[in-house]
């Protein structure tokens, strides 16, 4: 079987008055953008993958971005229910309804939980 066309997103990202759209072209056979329905790339097989660590550093460079788009929150969503599967203790970062990156984090392995760094 041969190379799969590009697929192709188009998106909005902004923050702070502006809005800029973007075009974004992935492969069908790309292991990051992995589809499921509707193209959404598929975040929880992804981070299920990843080490803890790296999913700490993918929260971390959350922070400080003010652009919204809906997969971004698909992104987040499932970033925190990974960490929520892994047992970690979330609650510095998330009250149950918001999640919030206005800190970066390191997990504390002693107590299974992130905590802020200052």
């Amino acid at each position: 079987m041969g190379p799969t066309a590009p697929t192709e997103h188009i998106g909005c990202h902004g923050g702070q008055g502006t809005m800029r759209r973007f075009l974004l072209l992935t492969s069908n056979k790309d292991p990051i953008m992995s589809k499921s329905n509707n193209s959404v790339p598929d975040f929880a097989a992804r981070f299920a993958a990843a080490s803890t660590q790296s999913l700490v550093e993918e929260f971390n460079r959350q922070v400080g971005n003010t652009g919204w788009t809906s997969m971004r929150a698909v992104h987040d969503h499932a970033l925190i229910a990974e960490f929520q599967s892994r047992g970690i203790d979330i609650s510095v970062v998330n009250d149950g309804h918001s999640i919030d990156f206005n800190h970066h984090i390191r997990l504390d392995e002693a107590t299974n939980s992130l905590v802020q760094i200052n």
